[in-house]
């Protein structure tokens, strides 16, 4: 699995649970609290960065000391082993297109599947009371070639917001390198 802004590991930990490999990528700032989480809490085995420049960058090596695997999004250029799933929920949106549209690019070259969820473009989130002006989830729909297998918006917004702020997606990779042990 291929995991972008993971946050504190929440969501890795259910699959990594399972006896899944992880990869996440996050910002640095981010990588003490989610390792510490899935080390501590988890009992997963976690590889940092250094682990992996320790490993001469070798994704597939590292994942073979660890269930879980943290990098920078530096790194992102050097990721090229397939994935069956990638994740990204909440971040994408924060990020200026061009970034974001770097995340879908990879995620397009590796992942068989692709679960989105983000905002919805100028959304107010109830909370902080931000106007979103940040892409939607929706315009990723332009730029993936990746086939939309089902949409909708999350539960609590729709219940608690009453307006439809975030969308998410569930793509799947037509591509010929998509693999099919899902």
């Amino acid at each position: 699995i291929l995991e972008i802004g993971a946050g504190t590991g929440q969501l890795a930990a259910l699959f990594l649970k399972e006896g899944a490999k992880c990869v996440i990528v996050d910002l640095p700032g981010m990588h003490a609290k989610a390792q510490y989480f899935l080390y501590k809490c988890a009992g997963l085995r976690v590889g940092t960065y250094a682990h992996y420049l320790n490993l001469n960058r070798d994704l597939k090596k590292t994942l073979e000391f660890f269930d879980v695997v943290f990098l920078p999004p530096w790194e992102k250029e050097n990721i090229h082993e397939p994935f069956d799933l990638a994740i990204n929920t909440r971040s994408l949106s924060e990020m200026d297109f061009q970034e974001a549209h770097a995340y879908l690019n990879l995620i397009q070259k590796t992942s068989r599947y692709f679960f989105c969820l983000n905002t919805n473009k100028k959304g107010w989130d109830g909370v902080t009371q931000y106007n979103y002006k940040e892409h939607s989830s929706l315009e990723y729909q332009k730029v993936l070639n990746m086939e939309l297998m089902i949409s909708g918006t999350s539960l609590s917004d729709t219940l608690f917001l009453k307006i439809p702020h975030y969308v998410y997606g569930v793509y799947k990779n037509p591509g010929p390198d998509s693999r099919s042990n899902l």
